[in-house]
């Protein structure tokens, strides 16, 4: 009886370990992917410029701050909005390297990027950066593949 006590206290704290302090260090790390998803999301639940910044590198938000000035707000939330309804549809490539990250996706643009009531055939880049241990999206390219509109 003496040798089951010493190995089931051995066992017990190595599963109280784990239950512990297994969760806050073996989860696996967002990706651009999930991040760029979540920040469609955000996008769409948005009611202030302020929530979605956590998602922007620092140097992208200070850029956008610089360009919108006082109207920062109003022109952040339109251009956002706008892009939540369109963007992210097909994932064609994502490239991570050390602590940077590119997602390329095709998909159909609305206004105000083609015209009213006309969609466009696009490829959108998305370039991340690793900001204390979370990715950011640092700057986006949109190309527009198709000169004729495509029919809704």
């Amino acid at each position: 009886m003496r040798t089951l006590v010493p190995r089931n206290f051995l066992l017990i704290k190595a599963l109280l370990f784990m239950v512990f302090f297994c969760p806050w260090s073996c989860w696996a790390e967002e990706t651009p992917a999930e991040r760029y998803r979540n920040y469609l999301g955000a996008i769409k639940k948005a009611s202030s410029v302020q929530d979605i910044y956590s998602f922007i590198s620092a140097a992208a938000s200070e850029k956008f701050r610089k360009l919108a000035g006082q109207r920062e707000e109003e022109i952040f939330l339109a251009m956002e909005k706008t892009e939540a309804n369109g963007f992210g549809d097909k994932l064609v490539k994502q490239e991570i390297r050390g602590n940077s990250a590119v997602l390329v996706y095709d998909n159909k643009l609305s206004y105000p990027y083609s015209g009213p009531g006309k969609l466009e055939e696009a490829s959108i880049t998305i370039y991340f950066v690793k900001e204390d241990g979370t990715w950011k999206i640092d700057q986006k390219d949109i190309k527009i593949r198709t000169k004729s509109s495509v029919p809704r």
